[in-house]
């Protein structure tokens, strides 16, 4: 079974810019495929970061295979197992260990129709926000709006194995 891509993207800000040569590198040293694509800057930072549902879906129908979306500013020493399969539609990291605190980076999206599904919703939202220049953020949509809709319908994982703990994955 092939491990997942990691996918991000960056707006050309120069910071974010040095980000993500900062993560491929990281990547490219463990071994880890991705990519990491360059995207117009819409002027707002909430608007850039509600593209990411939009791209995480076209990358999944694009490839067909199970992904990781990264942010672009993250730094990844290590490779866990639990990264590299999971069992559920989607899985998160937790500041917490809980679902309470999971984060919108890493996620872990399963190739299968509940996560498109998923991922679908997430998009319609998150663009009807941008048209409508309503403020809003990525993991604010997806964790209180979009995930109550798929209570029942998507199967979630907490990255917690390997020695880690919750934390590891968010600070």
């Amino acid at each position: 079974m092939k491990e997942p891509l990691f996918i991000s993207f960056f707006t050309g800000d120069p910071y974010y810019k040095e980000c993500a040569t900062s993560l491929e590198r990281d990547l490219f040293q463990l071994g880890i495929e991705f990519e990491i694509e360059e995207k117009n800057n819409l002027g707002f930072y909430w608007k850039n970061t509600l593209q990411k549902p939009e791209f995480i879906l076209n990358k999944v129908m694009k490839h067909q295979r199970d992904l990781v979306w990264i942010d672009v500013d993250t730094r990844i020493f290590s490779y866990p197992d639990k990264l590299k399969s999971w069992n559920s539609n989607l899985i998160f990291a937790s500041h917490t260990g809980t679902l309470e605190g999971i984060k919108a980076s890493p996620i872990g999206i399963k190739y299968n129709q509940s996560s498109i599904s998923f991922l679908e919703k997430w998009t319609q939202v998150s663009n009807e926000r941008i048209a409508k220049n309503e403020i809003d953020l990525d993991h604010d949509l997806m964790k209180y709006e979009i995930l109550p809709e798929f209570i029942g319908k998507v199967s979630i994982e907490l990255i917690e194995k390997d020695g880690f703990n919750s934390s590891d994955f968010t600070d």
